[in-house]
């Protein structure tokens, strides 16, 4: 009997230890429980205030882009300048200082040569009667020297060289139409400040119409090349390759930065004012 009464008991108590260890473990559980539901709560509530982005109804049009528009309101006054021109040069005979060791002090008389060059350039418009803006060394004054202009729409033009100054690198030439020729305002120019977006439109490397783009990354550059003294150019990073040489160089907005040369562009790119 005694063993039978402390096994009851016993058990009693394992079963009321049972019951404190259940009571309490209990609260802390539905804590537990609680606490997770109203962390899933909280997130729910949070990531439900936070909007979801939802895919634009329409792309972004590439043509509203202000590089784009840029392009096409200047475009139309970009010409492409093909200017041919020959040198006349006095020679000797190279003959002459070896015949001069047999015969003495022979001289013959220097003849003339007249070579052929043609330069492949860029030009805008600035005056609808026709007036155009180029480098100097594209349309070098020379004997027989004869301009052709490619407007944008494809029309070739006999221009006519009216004034240029090789100091700065800038010229005038003329074409002459039937109708107002699209040109680019000179009295509306760009304020020209570092950093701004400039883009280089022109006839590279032959290619016809091309543009580049870039900041404008200097101002009043002071650079010598072949004995000319070049005063407060601009500097820019876009590409100005052989036959922008002559083109505008343009602000975001379509307003006049300056001229590209490609002449001065590898020392460092540079655009004439």
């Amino acid at each position: 009997m005694h063993f039978y009464l402390k096994s009851r008991h016993d058990r009693l108590d394992r079963q009321v230890d049972i019951a404190k260890r259940f009571v309490t473990c209990w609260p802390m559980t539905r804590f537990f429980v609680l606490a997770a539901s109203a962390v899933v709560f909280f997130a729910t509530a949070l990531f439900a205030q936070v909007p979801v982005p939802t895919p634009s109804a329409s792309p972004i049009d590439p043509a509203s882009e202000p590089t784009v528009l840029a392009v096409a309101k200047v475009m139309p006054a970009v010409v492409n300048i093909n200017a041919e021109r020959v040198v006349r040069r006095q020679v000797r005979d190279p003959f002459e200082d070896f015949a001069a060791q047999f015969f003495g002090n022979y001289r013959s008389e220097p003849r003339e040569i007249r070579q052929r060059l043609q330069n492949l350039g860029s030009g805008f418009i600035v005056d609808p009667a026709g007036y155009i803006v180029t480098n100097e060394h594209v349309v070098q004054r020379a004997a027989d020297l004869k301009i052709e202009v490619t407007t944008s729409d494809g029309k070739v033009y006999n221009a006519r060289y009216i004034t240029g100054d090789p100091k700065k690198d800038l010229a005038f030439i003329k074409i002459e139409g039937k109708t107002g020729f699209p040109f680019i305002n000179l009295d509306n120019l760009s304020p020209n400040l570092l950093g701004q977006t400039v883009i280089v439109v022109g006839n590279a490397v032959g290619y016809g119409s091309s543009i580049s783009r870039g900041v404008l990354s200097g101002i009043k550059r002071d650079i010598t090349i072949e004995n000319f003294d070049y005063k407060n150019l601009l500097q820019t990073d876009a590409a100005i390759n052989p036959g922008n040489s002559g083109g505008p160089v343009v602000d975001i907005s379509g307003r006049l930065v300056g001229v590209s040369s490609a002449k001065m562009a590898f020392t460092p790119q540079g655009v004439p004012t």
